[in-house]
């Protein structure tokens, strides 16, 4: 497995924070309480074993505890679809889907931002490479993978000019 694969599955195989988990919690009892009121589930139903049944059922994990990054939007918007809010639910996973690239953008834009010390313009720097390499004419065009491997590009070459002792070029 390659860095780029390690980096890729790093960022989706990490734990939920506290405040994603206490975000999915408060929208599981606000479903559960909708679906009890209106019936659907019996007064003998526990919030927790409902809650994690529903956690099981969605991305296959014991409770919201075990999810990861990579499981948050498809949860929330599970539990959104159980409030009603199918339209909400439905931006979210389309979201999700795009959510990997999302990261690596991210990733990428803080690695411009701590190149800035020795590549001017690293943002038109990568672009450059881009164009380049995979004779992309935006970032629009990049894919996930590539998308990483210019940010592993923009570091090391940063990394090779702070060794050099060169500043902004």
């Amino acid at each position: 497995m390659s860095t780029i694969d390690r980096c890729i599955d790093g960022a989706a195989l990490a734990p939920l924070t506290a405040a994603q988990k206490r975000e999915l919690v408060l929208l599981a009892r606000r479903a559960f309480e909708r679906l009890y009121d209106s019936g659907a589930i019996s007064e003998a139903t526990e919030f927790d074993a409902w809650r994690h049944g529903q956690t099981l059922q969605c991305v296959e994990r014991p409770g919201i505890s075990a999810c990861r990054q990579e499981d948050f939007a498809q949860v929330k918007s599970h539990f959104l679809r159980l409030l009603g809010q199918e339209g909400m639910s439905q931006r979210l996973q389309a979201r999700a889907d795009m959510e990997p690239r999302r990261v690596a953008l991210w990733k990428l834009e803080q690695e411009c931002a701590a190149a800035r010390d020795v590549i001017d313009r690293p943002l038109e720097y990568v672009s450059s490479i881009a164009r380049a390499r995979y004779k992309a004419a935006s970032m629009d065009d990049l894919g996930e993978k590539q998308i990483w491997v210019l940010m592993f590009d923009l570091r090391r070459n940063a990394q090779r000019r702070r060794a050099a002792g060169r500043k902004v070029a």
